[in-house]
């Protein structure tokens, strides 16, 4: 007998909200306890996150125009608790900057930078989410889209 995973995937939340809130909250739950542990060992987070970096051919205040600059040392307790979404929140609050974002980005995930966990639990948690509880569908994705992004010229411009 065989299980169809995709069909397993969506099919545990899709009919059940509830059950897909309470499995987020945990997982939620989890990373902010994380996040507050992270902040009491910062030092070896940092460590980690420069080290990791370094490695994939990104220095933090480095002299290349791919490296980063950081201007905020939460920038590692964020990317060491959320990686991916992570580095991208903390470009967008200005906690870092490159002359070069295309290619700091693409040294980063080339040498899978993102894929490197502090907290090998975080890694578990974060294909959880996304693999299992992502609600995501492609009927979802153009009604999404309809409400989102068909406005008619309606573009709100944030300053």
């Amino acid at each position: 007998m065989s299980i169809n995973l995709t069909n397993f995937k969506m099919g545990i939340f899709s009919n059940n909200p509830i059950a897909y809130q309470i499995a987020m909250a945990f997982v939620h739950f989890y990373k902010w306890i994380e996040l507050l542990f992270f902040r009491l060992i910062s030092v070896r987070v940092q460590r980690f996150i420069r080290k990791t970096f370094t490695a994939a051919g990104v220095k933090v205040h480095g002299d290349k125009p791919w490296d980063m600059k950081v201007h905020n040392d939460e920038f590692f307790i964020r990317v060491a608790n959320n990686m991916t979404l992570g580095l991208g929140e903390t470009y967008m609050e200005g906690m870092w900057d490159t002359e070069n974002l295309v290619e700091c980005v693409k040294r980063l995930l080339r040498n899978n930078a993102h894929l490197a966990y502090l907290n090998p639990v975080n890694q578990l948690c974060n294909f959880l989410e996304v693999s299992y509880f992502n609600m995501q569908t492609k009927k979802k994705a153009w009604e999404v889209g309809q409400e989102h992004y068909d406005k008619g010229g309606q573009v709100k411009h944030y300053n």
